[in-house]
Parts: structure tokens; C-alpha cells; sequence
């Protein structure tokens, strides 16, 4: 993260009791900002952190667009957006995946 955020538009990070729980990271392009990533620890999940992320970044950005790509399956991310007014375009998104071989333990 450390040297990806010298690379965004926009790096915040949500601290609760001196711990970072969360943090989104977004970039600049020709018609306005994408929201490259948003995370939540785990143990933090369902507190509005996601939420107040994302509320920071469109108050930091209030007239450009902004957009974000989810899987369908990613249900907590979507009630973020689509109660924030994003809305889904039709255009196909891939997403990449690498399978790696499961190394074997040497227990010699």
C-alpha cells in the first residue's frame, strides 16, 4: 500500500483506537476518478467504515464521476454504492485470475 498511494488521486485510510481498519485508494483518468480499491478489516465490517470511505471520496471529488468495478457476487459493496447513487453500466468487465500450483511441504 505504502508505495501505491504515492500513485492515487486519492489515498484514505479509516484509523479506529490508533488501528488502521480500512482504506480506499483511488486514481485520476480523463473523465474523473475510479475507486481502485475499498477494504475493511474484517473484524471492522458493518460499522459504516466502507460507507464513510467512500462519502469522503465523492466530498473530496464533488464534481467529477466517479466509478468502481465489483464482482455481482460482492453484496456488501454494492448496498455501498447503489445507496450512494452509483448505478450499473453494461459493460463487461473482466476479471483476471491466475491459478498457482499448491506447493508441497518438504519436511526434510
Amino acid at each position: 500500500l505504502e508505495g501505491s498511494s504515492r500513485y492515487a488521486i486519492s489515498f484514505t485510510m479509516a484509523v479506529m483506537e490508533k488501528h488502521a481498519v480500512g482504506y480506499q485508494l483511488s486514481t485520476s483518468y480523463s473523465d474523473g476518478i475510479h475507486l481502485a480499491r475499498l477494504a475493511t478489516w474484517p473484524s471492522a465490517q458493518k460499522r459504516g467504515i466502507g460507507r464513510a470511505l467512500v462519502e469522503h471520496l465523492i466530498a473530496q471529488f464533488p464534481y467529477r464521476a466517479i466509478t468502481v468495478n465489483t464482482q455481482s457476487s460482492n453484496v456488501a459493496a454494492r448496498r455501498i454504492y447503489e445507496s450512494l447513487g452509483f448505478v450499473t453500466q453494461k459493460m463487461p468487465t473482466p476479471v483476471w485470475h491466475l491459478s498457482l500450483p499448491t506447493p508441497v511441504a518438504d519436511f526434510d
